[in-house]
C-alpha cells in the first residue's frame, strides 16, 4: 500500500504542473508525444489548469510538512548528544607507585609509624580576653602530626593549581586543633601585640569582635596576613606551612593514607562543615567534619592564611622535604580550607588552593598557627 501511495504522490507531482502548463499554452510536444488543447474552449481549459493545479497543492504540502519533520527529527537525533552527569573518581588511599619509600628520604624522614589515635595536647592560657566581659574561651589546644612523608596536591584536574600530585615529607608539628578565636586573638591586641581586627562587625552582625560574651569562641575574621603571622609570633609560634596545613587536613595517620576531605571520600554534608551558610559558627560545631588527627573545621567556617606565598605551578618543582613555597618576597599568600560563603562541594576539598592579597581582611579568612615543639 506505501509502495502505491508513494508512486501515485510521484505522478500526481510530476503531471499536474504539465497539465498546467498544457491549459495555459494550449499545445505541448514531447518528443513523439503530442498534446493539444487548441480545440477546447478557452474556460475548459481554465477549469482543468486550476483543478491540476489544487491537485498539485493538496499533495505537495503535506508531503512537505511530512519530510520536513522527518529530517528535523534526524538532525535532531545527531546533533543533540546525551549529556550524562558523572561524578570524578573518589581516590581513597595513595596509590603504590606514588609511595614514597624511607630510603628516598634523609635520616630523619623515616616512614610514618602505625599509631593509635594521638591524643590532644591542651595549652591553658593565661591572659584575660578583651574588650568586654566574656566566657572561658576555649583553650589554645594542639594536635600533634608526626614526621613522615603523605601525597600533597592532586591529579584530579591538570589545569588547576594543585596539579601534580607528589610525595612530601615534613617534620613533626603541633597545630591548633580550632581556628583561633576572637577571645584569643583579643588576648593579644590588649597586650599590646597585635592590631586590632580591620572591622569589628561580620556579614550579619554589627557587634562581633566587639561582643565576646556572645562570640568570644567564634574565628577572628577581618585580618591580613601580617595579622595572622604577628598573633602567633606573639605565642611564640607560627603560621603553618601549605604542606603542614594539608597534611593535617587529608592524612590518615594509622594507614599513611590521604583522602579528598578531611572526614573521607564523601562529599560534604551539612552536618560536616559551615559553607553555603550566612555566617560564621562558633569554632568546633562540626565534630562531623573534623580531620582523622582531630582538627576541627578545617574545611569551611573560614579561610585560612598560611606561610607560603602563593605560585600557580608550585608543585611542578617543590622540594620533598618541608617545602616552603617559592623563593620571593613579595606576592600573594595562599588561603586554605573553604569557608562559610563557599558555594561548591571541590571549594572544601583538601588539596584546594586560594590566594589573596596579604594586604586585604575579609569577613571569611581566619587562620590557626602551628608550633614545632610540644607544648609546655
Amino acid at each position: 500500500m506505501s509502495i502505491f501511495l508513494t508512486i501515485l504522490t510521484t505522478v500526481i507531482l510530476f503531471v499536474c504542473p504539465i497539465i498546467l502548463l498544457i491549459s495555459i499554452i494550449g499545445h505541448i510536444k514531447i518528443g513523439s508525444l503530442e498534446i493539444n488543447l487548441n480545440n477546447l474552449e478557452k474556460k475548459k481549459r481554465i477549469i482543468i489548469g486550476i483543478v491540476s493545479a489544487a491537485i498539485w497543492l493538496a499533495t505537495y504540502i503535506p508531503i512537505t510538512n511530512m519530510t520536513s519533520q522527518w529530517f528535523g527529527s534526524i538532525s535532531e537525533s545527531v546533533s543533540t548528544p546525551t549529556i550524562v552527569t558523572v561524578e570524578p573518581p573518589t581516590p581513597t588511599k595513595i596509590p603504590p607507585t606514588a609511595t614514597l619509600m624511607a630510603t628516598n628520604v634523609p635520616d630523619t624522614a623515616t616512614p610514618t609509624p602505625t599509631i593509635t589515635p594521638t591524643p590532644t595536647i591542651t595549652l591553658i592560657p593565661t591572659e584575660t580576653a578583651t574588650p568586654g566581659p566574656s566566657p572561658t574561651p576555649l583553650p589554645s589546644e594542639k594536635v600533634i602530626v608526626l614526621k613522615g612523608t603523605y601525597l600533597m596536591g592532586s591529579n584530579y584536574n591538570e589545569a588547576r593549581n594543585f596539579y601534580p600530585a607528589h610525595n612530601v615529607y615534613t617534620d613533626r608539628f603541633y597545630i591548633d586543633k580550632y581556628e583561633v578565636t576572637n577571645a584569643q586573638y583579643a588576648q593579644c591586641v590588649e597586650a599590646g601585640g597585635c592590631s586590632p581586627p580591620a572591622k569589628f562587625s561580620s556579614i550579619t552582625r554589627e557587634h562581633y569582635y566587639d561582643n565576646l560574651v556572645e562570640y568570644g569562641n567564634y574565628p577572628v575574621i577581618y585580618v591580613t596576613w601580617e595579622d595572622a603571622r604577628t598573633f602567633c609570633e606573639w605565642r611564640g609560634e607560627r603560621l603553618p606551612t601549605e604542606a603542614e596545613w594539608e597534611k593535617a587536613a587529608k592524612w590518615h595517620p594509622s594507614s599513611s593514607t590521604t583522602t579528598r576531605f578531611p572526614w573521607g571520600s564523601s562529599f560534604p554534608e551539612a552536618a560536616q562543615a559551615n559553607f553555603r551558610s550566612e555566617d560564621t559558627t562558633e569554632v568546633g560545631s562540626f565534630p562531623l567534619g573534623q580531620s582523622f588527627i582531630g582538627v576541627h573545621d578545617i574545611a569551611g567556617n573560614v579561610f585560612e592564611w598560611v606561610a607560603d606565598i602563593f605560585e600557580a605551578t608550585y608543585y611542578s618543582y617543590s622540594p620533598e622535604i618541608n617545602p616552603t613555597g617559592p623563593k620571593t618576597e613579595e606576592g600573594d599568600r595562599v588561603l586554605r580550607g573553604g569557608s562559610w560563603s563557599n558555594q561548591f562541594d571541590s571549594d572544601l576539598m583538601t588539596f584546594w588552593r586560594f590566594y589573596q592579597a596579604p594586604d586585604i581582611a575579609e569577613d571569611n579568612v581566619g587562620f590557626r598557627c602551628v608550633s614545632d615543639n610540644p607544648p609546655q
